[in-house]
């Protein structure tokens, strides 16, 4: 049997801009997932419950403020760096508005925890817990910057080779951090960031922008554009994000620590099964902002082959849901399963959501596109506040596909009209 022709077929649609560029963004989405569960099953053999609880709040709060200091920039610079005749000074210009912004906020929340987080108290009682937690909020927020402009030049692979070498860091990191409580949670996911974004901007950047080199830089020539955009794709973002950096603090603060840890881990779990549709909406969103022409064609390849990728996920989940958890320990499983398999069935209509909001992204209905997010936001945050009281954690499973259902009517009526 001559296997070469079916094999050429999938080497030329693989190498389709498209599906190659949604495959490297595939990576940066999952590969930090894949890492996480050796990471989070090493940090489960020297942290008890309660420590993984409290360090993944604070890592969930660095990871909100990160999107709110980002001002939603990253989604921007893939917009705006194909049509722009500086992009050197594009770049820096952000970096420098994402550094003071990231500090500026960060020592902002760790001031006010005493009023809005009680939980969080920590983070200005220790000043080594408030450098950790500022470090890296500065150094994800900048690196988000910095993937958008090598998906911007379709060179995602670069994104790939940034997002690899802060998570692979991570393992080392921890090693050195054992016995120092949860503050070494923070501080070794600070250290792998801080790395990973020396060797980008160093190494990756110049590489795709001729004689880069970082300086501090506000042009504002280059921000007036981008700025307005990116701020209301930012709300959008960070609402359609509430329920991986929201909930957590949420469930930290009605059920306590170790109820935290187990939805951490389905949360993260869960991500995986996602993220190859999230990779395609947003490789479907760079195409048409590089050719317009492009655009429906490449939306509609997104939409076949993600909803078809989630749905079987979801269905292996449904069954293999406690086995999974299992992997973190026996009590793992027998917390988390429901919540798991609660956000398996939401899993489709998130992925289908994506694509809609992509779609307006790109035809720039900002308005449309906030307002959606937080009716989604609205119906996820609120239900679960009611409920985790009554159904424990299961309740964010609940209340996800819920919130997606509802606007998943709208986005399954854009599917069948726009594209």
């Amino acid at each position: 049997m001559n296997l070469s022709i079916p094999l050429r077929r999938i080497r030329s649609y693989v190498e389709q801009s498209l599906i190659k560029n949604g495959i490297f963004i595939l990576g940066v989405n999952v590969f930090p997932g894949l890492v996480g569960f050796f990471y989070w099953k090493v940090a489960s053999l020297f942290f008890t419950p309660a420590e993984i609880g409290l360090g993944a709040a604070v890592l969930s709060a660095a990871a909100l403020l990160s999107n709110v200091a980002g001002l939603g920039i990253g989604i921007g610079i893939v917009r705006f760096i194909p049509s722009t005749e500086r992009p050197a000074a594009l770049v820096n210009s952000a970096l420098t508005l994402a550094a003071l912004t990231s500090t500026l906020l960060s020592l902002l929340f760790a001031w006010g925890t005493i009023f809005w987080s009680q939980d969080l108290i920590i983070l200005r009682s220790r000043l080594a817990y408030l450098l950790s937690f500022l470090f890296l909020i500065l150094f994800t927020n900048l690196g988000t910057i910095l993937r958008g402009v090598f998906v911007a030049k379709r060179q995602s692979s670069r994104a790939f080779t940034y997002t690899a070498s802060a998570n692979l860091l991570r393992l080392p990191a921890l090693s050195i951090v054992l016995g120092m409580g949860s503050i070494g949670i923070l501080l070794s996911n600070a250290i792998a960031y801080g790395l990973a974004l020396l060797y980008t901007l160093l190494y990756l950047v110049p590489r795709v922008i001729e004689n880069y080199r970082y300086q501090l830089e506000i042009d504002w020539r280059s921000l007036k554009a981008l700025i307005p955009y990116s701020f209301g794709n930012f709300i959008a973002n960070v609402l359609f994000q509430s329920y991986t950096l929201i909930l957590p603090l949420l469930v930290l603060h009605k059920l306590g620590p170790e109820a935290n840890g187990y939805a951490y881990i389905a949360l993260m779990a869960s991500s995986l099964l996602i993220s190859p549709g999230l990779s395609l909406a947003f490789s479907a969103y760079s195409e048409g902002a590089n050719d317009s022409k492009m655009a429906t064609s490449s939306f509609q390849k997104a939409a076949m082959i993600s909803l078809s990728i989630t749905i079987l996920g979801a269905g292996l989940l449904m069954v293999f849901a406690p086995w999974l958890l299992t992997l973190f320990g026996r009590s793992y499983a027998l917390h988390a399963t429901a919540i798991l398999r609660w956000i398996a069935l939401a899993s489709p209509l998130m992925v289908l959501n994506q694509i809609y909001f992509n779609h307006l992204r790109l035809e720039n209905r900002v308005v449309l596109l906030v307002a959606l997010n937080l009716l989604l936001a609205s119906i996820t945050l609120g239900g679960s506040t009611l409920l985790l009281p009554l159904f424990g954690i299961t309740a964010i499973g609940m209340m996800l596909l819920s919130g997606n259902l509802v606007i998943g009517l709208v986005s399954i009526r854009y599917l069948l009209i726009s594209i």
